[in-house]
């Protein structure tokens, strides 16, 4: 099904790009809200805008391209990333309210700006830009989504560049290197600030060409799903847990908002009562104590740790682009990391017996 979701995604922002010719000079026109109120065009005069469209529940390109332009603003000189505002837009207002949006976007980084609104203003802002959002029920084209329909959403993928005078700028691939957005960015938009200086620059060094981390010793075949992590990352550097103790463990992040985790904990919970050779450890992102509690209690989850953390930058130190997440330790260090749903526990098993031989 994600497979199917991505491929729709893809070949819903392809004939962006040619529309951007066709809109470029003429300025935006919005009437949208946050959690504060009502935001208009006139709102950002003076800023750049760095705009995406999803939705608070997606599993994957959403949380993937906030992360993206969250890194990627921290890469731009100071100077000129003063004068950017992250948007994100919601396309899926039928399940998301301004408060909960905010909540959403503040996981990422509280420069974000969350708009929202009814279906009919949100599609005049996606009209101007050329970009494509709808809804399917049971294969089929959904008009007019209800509160507790399981419908699916898409949507166009690429980021917007919008200038200080609300004309699109450029446009962006969401899987952009953050160090390629940021300098995209800059080139863009440096030689129009008031106080302008040379952007500095940076020395990228591109992912295929780090030096590969050389698998243990010992070749256990990782579970499903998983990949080799290369982040060196070390348990014990994340305060707000406490170690099972055992040799190999999986770290499970998950937040309220998210469905699909909310699919994967029971699934984690019986694997957690029954497994003595991979201890399991739950980390909600912040959804706070008492929510958690109440959540665990509905479900009679008596087996999962309910330690919480308050943001999503441990997610992407991790690897993580989206949540559910899961990621590998082997001796308290980063072996692997899994994006997406676990459905089955028996890979888990085996390479926890492998790596215990």
């Amino acid at each position: 099904m994600i497979r199917l979701l991505m491929a729709m995604l893809l070949l819903l922002s392809t004939p962006i790009l040619s529309a951007q010719s066709a809109i470029q000079g003429k300025p935006l026109e919005f009437k949208l809200m946050d959690n504060l109120g009502t935001k208009t065009e006139a709102d950002f005069k003076g800023k750049y805008m760095l705009l995406a469209f999803g939705y608070t529940s997606c599993p994957d390109i959403c949380p993937m391209t906030l992360a993206q332009i969250n890194e990627a603003l921290d890469k731009i000189p100071n100077d000129v990333a003063q004068n950017i505002v992250p948007v994100f837009v919601n396309i899926d207002p039928v399940n998301s309210t301004p408060e909960t949006l905010n909540a959403y976007v503040d996981y990422f980084d509280e420069r974000f700006v969350g708009l929202t609104g009814s279906i009919d203003s949100v599609q005049s802002l996606t009209n101007q830009l050329g970009a494509t959002f709808g809804y399917r029920l049971d294969g089929k084209k959904l008009e007019e989504p209800k509160l507790g329909m399981m419908y699916t959403v898409y949507h166009s993928t690429l980021i917007y560049l919008i200038g200080p005078d609300s004309k699109l700028l450029d446009t962006y691939d969401y899987q952009i290197a953050p160090e390629d957005l940021a300098n995209k960015v800059t080139e863009a938009i440096a030689p129009n600030i008031t106080n302008e200086r040379e952007p500095e620059k940076k020395k990228i060094t591109s992912i295929s060409k780090q030096v590969a981390h050389k698998r243990s010793e010992k070749a256990c075949a990782l579970p499903e799903g998983f990949k080799e992590a290369k982040t060196g990352f070390e348990l014990s550097q994340i305060d707000a847990i406490k170690s099972s103790g055992k040799k190999v463990e999986l770290l499970n992040m998950w937040a309220l908002w998210c469905a699909p985790c909310r699919k994967e904990l029971p699934v984690l919970h019986e694997f957690k009562k029954h497994s003595s050779e991979m201890g399991v450890i739950t980390l909600n992102l912040a959804d706070g104590e008492e929510k958690i509690t109440k959540f665990f209690d509905e479900q009679k989850f008596v087996h999962l740790d309910k330690f919480t953390y308050p943001k999503m930058d441990l997610l992407r130190k991790l690897g993580g682009i989206g949540l559910p997440f899961n990621a590998l330790f082997v001796d308290g260090k980063q072996v692997a990391f899994k994006n997406g749903i676990i459905k089955e526990t028996e890979s888990l098993s085996e390479y926890a017996n492998c790596v215990a031989k």
